[in-house]
């Protein structure tokens, strides 16, 4: 039998770890697709994490960051 291949799932912000860099790929009806971003910390209780957008800090619900897609970059700036 043929084996299927399937693509590969496009990484979420809550799926990053800390200190992981990415950009912005999807965000329903926002002007924050195409933004860089840096996972900074998750606060102690566990369901929020801190995120660096335009030099802000931003803190979402884990739940919130399922929703936004990624893509991977280095500290540099650059897709990997």
């Amino acid at each position: 039998m043929p084996q299927t291949t399937h693509a590969a799932q496009e990484p979420t912000l809550d799926s990053l770890p800390v200190g992981s860099h990415a950009r912005i790929k999807t965000i329903e009806f926002s002007p924050l697709m195409g933004r860089l971003v840096d996972v900074l910390r998750t606060v102690p209780m566990g369901d929020l994490r801190v995120y660096r957008v335009d030099g802000c800090d931003v803190s979402l619900r884990v739940s919130t960051a399922q929703t936004v897609k990624v893509i991977l970059r280095d500290g540099d700036g650059h897709v990997q």
